[in-house]
């Protein structure tokens, strides 16, 4: 295993306890509808975790413009 299979599994983890945090804070929130609110919020974290690597991957990776 490579160092960037490494640390993509570290930013998949991440991402999945990211959205993990955020639904639960969201489910208990909104109680009446807890299971949605789950949903949704664990989706809203791990994308929005992904969208935060692709961004710092654009800046400051092999592709960031001079």
């Amino acid at each position: 295993m490579t160092k960037r299979d490494i640390f993509h599994r570290l930013r998949v983890g991440l991402a999945l306890l990211v959205g993990f945090l955020v639904g639960k804070f969201l489910g208990e929130h909104f109680g009446h509808h807890a299971s949605e609110f789950f949903i949704g919020g664990f989706l809203l974290g791990f994308l929005l975790t992904h969208g935060l690597y692709w961004a710092i991957d654009r800046a400051f990776g092999d592709h960031a413009p001079l």
